[in-house]
């Protein structure tokens, strides 16, 4: 029953308005009943005080009498009324006691002598005693003066029952309060309990449809709550996740489609060869083709085997002392024979001084470079220039590579380094490429600290790329996904 929040939160409210105001309830009877008996007391006190000093002394001895015992009881009429009416008074009775604590008079019967004073046990204060008649009393005893001298003491005794009434009747005024708040304070609990619940609910039931496979639920009205912010972050995930789950679907499409077109030219080659369908001269030309098509077929799955383990995080981050120099040098001269073949000059600016050592792994340097010259002489017409510069600024390595070439739309500018993307509509493979190349750049330098920034002013108004690369690395360098990095930095 107490495995759900709801019913963990609705005991835990009716146990605080349970303990809090029957606390409250039960301290405040208790401090009631014992200031009732208190003031009761006192009452009772100054009454008592107030009838001895109002009481007169007798003014010749026709007024003296004496009992058995020789005890003086110095009660004239005008005093004997005047504890009768305190008596009614106080609904109670008043007894006069002597020195010796011997009864001299009872208001309920003057005559009386013998069956009483009450039991006290203290003669300046109020107690309880017990009556003749078994009944429990409450005593007030004041010392009693006749003339100069003290002549005894008077007793105001009231029966308990008429306190324990008035006790009663205001534990009833604090009962009914505990159960008017108490019902307050429940509705007022059921209240924020639904307030919590509900958008808790909310989310739940999104979450459920998401995992459904319903990428577009959020959760609706998100408040301005801890509960809200909560939510609001759940839509942001959300949203990454149908983002990230709409790019592997076109990454798998494109994926497939790059993968599918040389396997068709392979395969609309080996059907000719294996039937023996043509000469000699054609089918050297079938099996160049054929293994031009496996080499780029086997470039591509290694390229989506890196960006697979940058995505898992499972690239290790190089430790390799590099020369970044030498690296560039010599993928100048691979790729010479191509820029002259396109009458595209490769030109080189190398800092006079030593650069420090790059320390990265000597295959990742060489993704990124090659990647970058690759692009710049695909995309440079015939009579064009590419620049490679080398540079230090401060404790990172700065590589820049300046093509004359076709350029970038500033549409496109923010797409260029996603996976598969190609600026010329390439998927009609006027240039060779599948659009990994600069993916890979972006993912392989933020794997190492750095950050890539592409620059262009438009259609055949040529490219700058940028990248900023760390010497030396920290401790503990996190590895940041392909698919969910910070944006690399474009300008038009």
């Amino acid at each position: 029953m107490f495995m759900t929040l709801r019913a963990r939160l609705l005991a835990t409210y009716l146990g605080l308005i349970v303990l809090g105001f029957g606390g409250v309830t039960l301290l405040a009877g208790w401090q009631i009943t014992n200031s009732a008996y208190t003031d009761f007391a006192a009452t009772l006190r100054v009454n008592a005080a107030l009838l001895t000093s109002n009481l007169t002394s007798p003014a010749d001895e026709e007024h003296k009498r004496r009992d058995d015992d020789n005890t003086v009881a110095l009660i004239t009429q005008e005093n004997a009324a005047l504890i009768q009416r305190t008596a009614t008074s106080v609904n109670g009775r008043v007894l006069l006691l002597d020195q010796q604590g011997s009864l001299l008079f009872d208001s309920t019967s003057p005559a009386r002598r013998s069956g009483f004073p009450l039991e006290i046990n203290s003669r300046n204060g109020y107690t309880f005693a017990i009556d003749e008649y078994g009944l429990e009393q409450i005593v007030a005893t004041v010392p009693m003066n006749m003339g100069d001298e003290e002549s005894g003491y008077a007793q105001l005794a009231v029966p308990s029952a008429q306190l324990q009434v008035m006790v009663r009747d205001r534990w009833l005024v604090l009962a009914s309060g505990f159960l008017f708040f108490a019902v307050i304070g429940v509705v007022v609990s059921l209240w924020l309990f639904a307030s919590l619940t509900r958008p808790l609910a909310r989310l739940r039931n999104t979450a459920l449809a998401l995992a459904a496979g319903d990428l577009q639920q959020r959760v609706p009205s998100p408040g301005r709550d801890e509960i809200g912010e909560v939510a609001q972050a759940f839509n942001q995930m959300a949203t990454q996740v149908e983002a990230m789950m709409a790019e592997q679907r076109a990454f798998a499409s494109n994926a497939s489609h790059e993968l599918r077109t040389p396997l068709t030219t392979i395969r609309l080659r080996t059907e000719p060869l294996l039937a023996g369908a043509v000469d000699h001269v054609t089918a050297q030309r079938y099996l160049t083709e054929i293994n031009q098509e496996v080499v780029h077929m086997a470039g591509l799955v290694d390229d989506l085997i890196l960006l697979s383990r940058l995505d898992a995080h499972r690239l290790a981050v190089g430790e390799e002392q590099v020369d970044a120099v030498r690296l560039v040098r010599r993928l100048q001269q691979e790729l010479a024979p191509i820029a002259t073949a396109k009458g595209v000059t490769l030109q080189l600016a190398m800092p006079a001084a030593p650069l420090p050592m790059l320390q990265t792994n000597l295959n990742h340097a060489h993704v990124v470079v090659r990647n970058l010259l690759d692009n710049a002489l695909k995309y440079t017409p015939t009579h064009g220039k590419v620049v490679v510069t080398l540079t230090q600024q401060q404790a990172m390595l700065q590589l820049q590579v300046t093509d004359t070439g076709q350029g970038i739309a500033a549409e496109d500018l923010p797409n260029i380094a996603k996976r598969f993307y190609r600026a010329d509509k390439a998927h009609q493979r006027q240039i060779e490429g599948t659009g990994l190349g600069l993916a890979l750049v972006q993912s392989i330098v933020e794997l190492y600290g750095g950050r890539l920034a592409i620059i262009s002013d438009g259609i055949n108004q040529g490219t700058t790329v940028t990248v900023w690369w760390p010497f030396q690395q920290p401790a503990r360098v996190p590895h940041i996904s392909a698919g969910v990095s910070t944006p690399f930095i474009y300008q038009s």
